[in-house]
């Protein structure tokens, strides 16, 4: 799974908060579509091929790192597309350098 922690080198408080917050904002999500389509967790784990013990620590943030193919078939059973937007941060040299 595709996650803030490989954007953490350490393991620092900052890096940690960061993945846990990750966690929750997706398994929010994925409650609050499910919740909005009339399903319960038994009818989308039924639907997505996932467990649903495994849903339920996916939605309130208690799986540490849920497989990408488990989001994505999470997601597929909802009927909802997944955007990934990497940015990329430059360096204040490398700005330096593009403004000159």
């Amino acid at each position: 799974m595709l996650s803030s922690q490989h954007v953490c080198s350490t393991s620092s408080f900052r890096c940690i908060l960061l993945h846990a917050l990750f966690r929750l904002a997706l398994g929010s999500a994925i409650r609050t579509v499910r919740s909005r389509q009339h399903l319960s967790q038994k009818d989308l784990s039924t639907l997505a091929g996932v467990e649903r013990s495994h849903l339920s620590r996916i939605e309130t943030g208690f799986e540490p790192s849920p497989r990408f193919c488990t989001v994505v078939r999470l997601l597929r059973a909802l009927g909802v597309t997944l955007v990934l937007r990497v940015e990329m941060n430059r360096s204040p040299q490398q700005e330096q350098r593009r403004r000159s």
